[in-house]
């Protein structure tokens, strides 16, 4: 498995250096700018995302096919992929908790519901993703994860139109049990998401 990781990693900064700079870029201009947390949220996304552009270089060069000849298991390449997405997050995070303390050291809470939105995001997206990549490819899995954000984005604004105000209360009275609870809620999508993206792939034709 070391062998993907080094794989991975050379063609992240060799094939996405901008792209790695860009989001870096966002992660910072998050950090130093205290009423623009948003960028940082928003730069921790795009960085993770480049896991499915990964994923299209390895279909387009057809390395898939040849790995099933190789002393590698399909699930150590799905377990590949995941970790590299949780390696992504953190170091990211850690970054921004660093520079935040450098920088934005008397906005303690802002940046801890920053660095919780960043994480959070990150693996929900990944969640989605990845698991629909794996089945349809990126290619058709690019229109597939369009429908799914679709659905998210109205039943988001159906919460925030109709039950933003309940929501306000909760977290007014019992915000401590509701972010834990959203904490696990996330984890325990993110593992069933990694196993079924497993169970896909062992059973998928290349």
């Amino acid at each position: 498995m070391k062998g993907l990781f080094y794989k991975d990693i050379l063609m992240l900064t060799r094939s996405f250096k901008a792209y790695l700079l860009m989001a870096l870029f966002f992660i910072v201009l998050g950090t130093i700018r205290p009423n623009n947390s948003f960028w940082a949220i928003y730069g921790s996304f795009f960085f993770v995302t480049l896991i499915s552009s990964l994923m299209a270089i390895d279909e387009q060069s057809r390395w898939l096919s040849y790995c099933d000849i190789m002393p590698l298991r399909r699930r150590d390449i799905i377990n590949e992929r995941y970790l590299l997405t949780l390696i992504l997050t953190a170091v990211l995070n850690v970054l921004f908790l660093i520079l935040s303390m450098i920088f934005r050291s008397a906005d303690r809470a802002t940046v801890l519901v920053s660095s919780g939105m960043m994480l959070a995001l990150s693996m929900l997206a990944s969640a989605i993703s990845l698991p629909i990549n794996v089945k349809f490819g990126t290619a058709k899995g690019q229109m597939v994860r369009m429908a799914v954000i679709i659905v998210m984005v109205g039943c988001g604004m159906f919460i925030i139109n109709y039950a933003g105000e309940i929501i306000e209360k909760l977290l007014q009275v019992k915000a401590p049990v509701l972010l834990a609870g959203a904490a696990a809620a996330i984890i325990l999508v993110f593992g069933l998401s990694w196993l079924l993206s497993i169970r896909i792939y062992e059973k998928k034709n290349l």
